[in-house]
């Protein structure tokens, strides 16, 4: 069978909107119960310029999670259901050996997030009890992220170390630890809706918005750069169930190269109006370096 061929395409990509009102203001987003006419997010996004994402189709071996943030690996798919259980103990092991085989200094992995995602609206909205999804529910599906963001500011990376860690945090923090984000179509390869990746090297220069993100049980604070020129912007054309994306959402990098890399979903101009909807699943997870 012939290799697909590599397509770039040419779209405007969801960027936060700043306003004046930011200097005094922080934003924010609540994805709690708040009482009636409380607004839940206190900023907007709109398409910035028409930017190209380059198809890696044919060339993944040219990336690298150092240089670049993000890189793509083959990694046969060797689970069918997705229920909790299956994940935890079959699927993450196997997460586990991946990153350890693309990175040579890791000394300890911790998962602290797995999602589903699917392009199918009412798939969610079946998952859906009343105006929120239980966000504490990994098995329910979530709508592919339509925005440009990075998940984890500096501050937050620290934070999560110390809320998952517990008292072993102090231990851990000097040393150099990443997140990383492993994201993988399941059930078929993706006819819609990919993932979009910026190369880290290529902010260089951008601003990064900081914004809060309030849970019932957890506050983080993720980053949303500016649009700007000269982003580089890739993805993986069809990518399929056996082709893994993994990219750095924090690095503590001495080098401070490539430390996060921003990301979105993105509708395709050329897909099909009969496309299978977008399924998928991402892991998060903290690698901690050795002494």
């Amino acid at each position: 069978m012939a290799a697909a061929e590599a397509k770039d395409e040419k779209v405007r990509l969801n960027y936060f909107q700043w306003k004046p009102e930011f200097d005094k203001v922080k934003p924010y987003e609540l994805l709690v119960n708040v009482p009636d006419n409380f607004p839940t997010r206190n900023f907007t996004f709109n398409p910035g310029e028409v930017e190209i994402i380059h198809d890696m189709r044919g060339k993944e071996a040219s990336f690298s999670l150092d240089r670049h943030g993000l890189c793509v690996r083959n990694d046969p798919l060797a689970i069918t259901i997705l229920d909790k259980q299956t994940v935890e103990n079959q699927y993450l092991p196997g997460v586990d050996k991946l990153i350890r085989r693309v990175l040579e200094d890791v000394a300890e992995v911790f998962f602290f997030d797995w999602r589903l995602r699917t392009s199918d609206s009412k798939k969610v909205e079946s998952s859906q009890e009343g105006e929120y999804l239980d966000l504490a529910d990994q098995t329910k599906h979530l709508l592919p992220a339509e925005a440009v963001h990075i998940d984890q500011s500096p501050w937050s990376a620290h934070q999560r170390v110390r809320y998952h860690m517990k008292e072993r945090a102090n231990e851990l923090l000097p040393r150099r630890f990443r997140i990383i984000n492993i994201w993988r179509p399941t059930g078929h390869p993706v006819e819609d809706y990919p993932l979009a990746v910026c190369d880290a090297s290529s902010l260089q220069g951008s601003r990064l918005i900081a914004a809060d993100h309030i849970r019932r049980d957890y506050q983080g604070e993720s980053y949303y750069p500016l649009y700007a020129p000269g982003y580089e912007w890739y993805y993986l054309s069809h990518q399929t169930p056996d082709e893994v994306l993994l990219f750095k959402t924090y690095d503590l990098n001495p080098s401070g190269e490539a430390v996060g890399c921003p990301h979105t979903s993105f509708k395709s101009p050329h897909a099909s109006q009969a496309a299978m909807p977008r399924e998928s699943i991402e892991v998060r997870a903290l690698v901690f370096s050795g002494e």
